[in-house]
């Protein structure tokens, strides 16, 4: 009677370990954006200053709207979302834009103080769309390397 039911057994035992084993099995880590505090969704730091910032802290600043080619966006000025963050324009050698995967784009003083150089968290029409969330860089007329998407952290580098 157990010999019927041993192989039943070892095959039982076979898929356990397999599933134990395989990738899904397995830790994987922490997006960034995840690992963050719960709601926040830009980082922005420099030198000894560092400032987070949920989408409803975002939306509570001045909205400014901005057309670009890939359509009409809804956000903050880059330059008012800086001073927020405790920062002195003056003082800004280089801002670069960091998205979720790792792609960032640098703007020295003359693009990141631009008045529709802006911070998107929503198109006009609604939401950003999966691949541009949480927030994306609009600066109308430059190129598409210029504009990340998913950005989730601002970079800032002081003036030497």
């Amino acid at each position: 009677m157990h010999t019927r039911h041993l192989p039943v057994a070892l095959i039982l035992l076979a898929v356990l370990l397999l599933a134990a084993c395989s990738p899904a099995g397995q830790a994987s880590p922490t997006p960034p954006q995840e690992a963050s505090a719960p709601g926040i969704i830009l980082t922005i730091s420099g030198g000894d200053t560092e400032r987070t910032f949920t989408l409803e802290q975002l939306q509570a600043l001045p909205v400014t709207e901005v057309e670009s080619a890939d359509g009409q966006y809804v956000g903050v000025r880059l330059g008012d979302l800086l001073t927020e963050a405790g920062f002195d324009l003056e003082a800004i050698a280089t801002v670069q834009a960091v998205a979720v995967d790792g792609f960032s784009s640098t703007y020295p003083p003359e693009l990141f103080t631009r008045q529709d150089a802006v911070l998107a968290y929503a198109r006009k029409d609604g939401n950003l769309n999966a691949d541009e969330a949480p927030l994306r860089m609009v600066i109308p007329g430059e190129g598409g390397r210029m504009q990340p998407r998913m950005v989730n952290r601002i970079e800032v580098s002081a003036q030497g």
